[in-house]
């Protein structure tokens, strides 16, 4: 089984503390997680990077906290997880801080406590994906 990667993405002032518990429990876990404050390189080009970790990432956890609507970084990396189709949960503090685009998201609360959350994550996680298809008009009706 490959290990599974996961980026997490949060505002610096309030959310930094609650990424590194993440990144802690999960890597825990056997999963691999970056977050910039711990694994960015130094002089390597912030965007860049980060576009680089969100693509080779299987998740992306939004740790959404006081500071996360005026963030124009996480909405950035907001974004990139979209763009290119990585599988996109919330973390929250209160979920009303949450950016419009994270509005459809997958949502959980850290009321319970940051262990909690993950281990709903990781249940989450060991069932596949959804896969989409589209038919053609030229396959049989079911």
């Amino acid at each position: 089984m490959t290990v599974q990667r996961v980026f997490i993405s949060y505002e610096h002032e309030s959310g930094l503390g609650i990424a590194e518990k993440i990144a802690a429990y999960l890597e825990e876990r056997g999963r691999e997680c970056w977050y910039w404050e711990r694994d960015n390189t130094a002089g390597a080009h912030t965007w860049d990077e980060i576009a680089e970790a969100l693509v080779a990432s299987d998740y992306v956890v939004f740790v959404v906290s006081e500071g996360s609507k005026a963030s124009t970084g996480q909405k950035t990396e907001i974004s990139i997880a979209i763009n290119v189709g990585r599988r996109r949960l919330v973390a929250a503090v209160d979920l009303d801080m949450r950016p419009a685009s994270l509005l459809g998201v997958n949502a959980t609360t850290l009321t319970d406590g940051v262990e909690k959350a993950c281990d709903r994550w990781l249940k989450q996680w060991e069932r596949p994906a959804p896969r989409w298809t589209i038919k053609k008009e030229s396959d049989p009706v079911e």
